[in-house]
């Protein structure tokens, strides 16, 4: 079940549980100092911010806000495609280059976990999973890109 993404089982979920921060926004703090990896940072802020709205209204066809999710999933792997590409460049950091891809790897496993439950359980609990992506996403682009960044420089690679 995907509630073990969040190291919870059904039976210790809230009922009505309530996220807990709101959707993070660009800031300028965020950036890398590498354009591309900063232009997809902003896209998928929005496409997250997007899908947090789509699950917060009541109102919205389930369709309409798994469409929306999708676009997120669909983004995030298009730009970690990107990443994992820079992140093959000889002279990169082993260790980081494998913790960086399995970061990616638990992001899209939990987009994926709240796909799997839209449709059947209530906004309030997809709000959680939201909630953690959002501070997974901040947690990511400030230490771990902001590393990718870094060796890009150091390896004298491009950061456009």
């Amino acid at each position: 079940m995907p509630m073990r993404l969040l190291g919870l089982s059904n039976a210790s979920w809230p009922a009505r549980a309530k996220a807990r921060t709101a959707c993070p926004a660009w800031r300028e703090s965020f950036a890398t100092g590498h354009a591309g990896i900063d232009e997809d940072h902003q896209r998928l802020i929005e496409l997250l911010a997007d899908s947090w709205r789509a699950l917060a209204d009541d109102a919205l066809p389930k369709a309409e806000v798994r469409r929306r999710i999708e676009a997120l999933d669909a983004f995030a792997r298009q730009h970690f495609s990107f990443e994992e590409q820079l992140l093959a460049h000889p002279g990169m950091d082993a260790g980081h280059r494998d913790r960086h891809i399995k970061g990616h790897q638990r992001f899209l496993e939990t987009v994926q976990g709240v796909l799997d439950m839209v449709e059947n359980l209530p906004p309030d609990v997809c709000s959680h999973f939201m909630d953690f992506l959002g501070s997974w996403l901040v947690h990511h682009i400030r230490e771990t890109d902001k590393e990718l960044a870094r060796q890009c420089v150091l390896l004298g690679l491009p950061l456009a």
